[in-house]
């Protein structure tokens, strides 16, 4: 079974959230992709307005050629050369890179992400 997990991408500072700097514990309601409330080392809250400091990306369950974990938001780089960014594809209900399913990609690499390195995907 896949390990259900996130990161949070703060908005405002600029980084990836952590629980030892921020405390911050993603909770999941249950439903797809929903997040009913965030917790930390100073309590819980349901407060939208603090929720939407963070990005939050799912892990894919893949990892890349390097042993790297693969998450949604992840720049990914095949052996052909091709580079693309890792999503989830609400219709085909699946993680694609580009226009591929990311579990068929051949030992893709995680070269970045869309939040530190956008520069990657300049010109593609």
């Amino acid at each position: 079974m896949r390990e259900i997990k996130f990161r949070a991408w703060d908005k405002e500072k600029k980084r990836w959230a952590t629980e030892d700097e921020d405390g911050l514990i993603i909770f999941m309601d249950g439903c797809l992709g929903g997040v009913d409330f965030a917790c930390w080392d100073g309590g819980c809250t349901t407060d939208q307005e603090y929720m939407s400091k963070y990005i939050l990306m799912q892990f894919t369950g893949l990892k890349d050629k390097n042993g790297k974990e693969i998450y949604e938001g992840d720049i990914v780089r095949c052996p052909d050369g091709w580079i693309g960014t890792v999503y989830w594809d609400n219709d085909n209900l699946q993680w694609w890179a580009k226009d591929h399913k990311l579990s068929e990609l051949n030992k893709p690499e995680v070269i970045g992400n869309i939040y530190e390195n956008p520069e990657l995907l300049e010109g593609k």
